[in-house]
């Protein structure tokens, strides 16, 4: 049995829904190979089947794609956009019975196809289907788990997601951690962190890297656990990240809020500490009963906004704060929470951000660090819409 481990970051299927559904299936995967490594910047080959009925059932249409991947490893292509040796796509009945998506990769770019994964079609073909169904269907519409059709009927899909990120998701982003097995910034700013360049008052210098650990996909390696007060990711400084009238903080987290409640202090996910002033400049942390709180300091006045309501332990949750001219407003999983006003702008300080970093400060004292798993981290100079922060939430 040929493993299904090598492919990280499941299969990600999206269709356009428009008055007459595209016959094409965008696919995009991560690439590894036998060791576990990333396939960068290669061609591979791929073999795509859609087969019936059953994960081991037969090919009603194959199709063979000459792929490269990007710098992450990622590879996308347009299914029904292949050299095809068996099979019409456009003709697949899909409202005969179920369907299964077997895909087949080559990552030495030839045709021994060491990866290979199968999983079921569940909502893509409903929007296909909609050419073929003779019932006088000429346009579909989504409005988030629901598909609707101008004859009146509509289809809730659980889980449906549009992959297509509006175009404005990159502008101003000005740090992005996803913490794919390393620190490294891939907003193209070159805002790397490190797990040595810190230090707390009194406790000398931090050396423990946090571990690294499975995100919210069930990806490996692909997310870092913090488990004790001297686990901690340092971000030197940069004038990318002296972020003050406005900014939006994204972070995915998964507490478990183990060490707490021997002082009054949040527990931080992340902060920008130190330097000009006292205090932070700005954190986005966690009360110890897992509040999500955004606190900003100009050397002046310090402000701190709350949640109203904790986020779930041991699960991961969005936490995003959208901040512009002292208003804030806090989304959990890409919906509005609550909105606080009158904060300080932040200082612009020359200091480091520090990622989970121990707030209490004195020596050997186990209080007030987070402890979960942090991961997806995005700092931007400008607040998001609705529509951007959604689109984060669901991808």
């Amino acid at each position: 049995m040929k493993k299904l481990s090598t492919l990280i970051a499941a299969v990600l299927i999206s269709i356009n829904l428009f008055a007459q559904a595209p016959q094409k299936m965008s696919y995009q995967a991560v690439i590894r190979n036998a060791q576990n490594e990333l396939v960068v910047n290669k061609p591979v080959k791929m073999r795509i089947s859609i087969l019936q009925g059953s994960a081991t059932g037969n090919a009603v249409y194959s199709e063979l794609h000459n792929a490269t991947t990007n710098a992450n490893g990622l590879v996308s292509i347009e299914i029904g956009a292949g050299t095809a040796p068996t099979g019409t796509f456009s003709s697949i009945n899909w409202g005969n019975g179920t369907y299964y998506l077997k895909t087949e990769t080559d990552p030495n770019n030839g045709t021994n196809y060491s990866i290979e994964g199968t999983s079921q079609l569940l909502s893509v073909p409903y929007a296909l289907q909609a050419n073929n169904a003779g019932n006088g269907i000429k346009e579909v519409s989504k409005t988030g788990d629901t598909v609707y059709l101008d004859n009146g009927k509509k289809y809730i899909i659980p889980g449906i997601k549009d992959l297509n990120p509006p175009s404005t998701i990159n502008n101003g982003l000005v740090g992005y951690w996803p913490f794919n097995g390393n620190a490294n910034d891939e907003s193209g700013n070159g805002n790397n962190g490190s797990f040595t360049g810190s230090s707390c008052i009194g406790c000398g210098n931090v050396t423990a890297a946090p571990a690294s650990a499975n995100d919210r996909f069930n990806s490996i390696n692909s997310s870092y656990q913090f488990s004790n007060s001297f686990d901690l990711i340092s971000i030197p400084n940069s004038s990318s990240l002296q972020v003050s009238d406005q900014f939006t903080i994204s972070i995915w987290a998964n507490p478990n809020l183990g060490e707490y409640g021997q002082g009054p202090s949040y527990l931080t996910l992340l902060q920008k500490w130190g330097g000009t002033g006292s205090g932070a400049s700005y954190m986005v942390g966690l009360t110890p009963s897992g509040v999500p709180v955004l606190y900003t300091n100009n050397a002046i006045t310090t402000t701190i906004f709350l949640g109203l309501n904790p986020i779930s332990l041991n699960a991961w949750s969005l936490i995003t704060f959208s901040y512009i001219n002292g208003v804030a407003n806090l989304y959990i999983n890409g919906v509005f929470s609550n909105s606080g006003s009158n904060l300080v702008n932040p200082a612009i300080q020359d200091s480091t951000i520090e990622i989970a970093r121990n707030l209490n400060q004195f020596p050997n004292y186990a209080g007030d660090a987070f402890t979960g798993k942090i991961d997806d981290i995005r700092i931007y100079n400008r607040a998001l819409t609705q529509e951007e922060i959604t689109y984060l939430a669901n991808n």
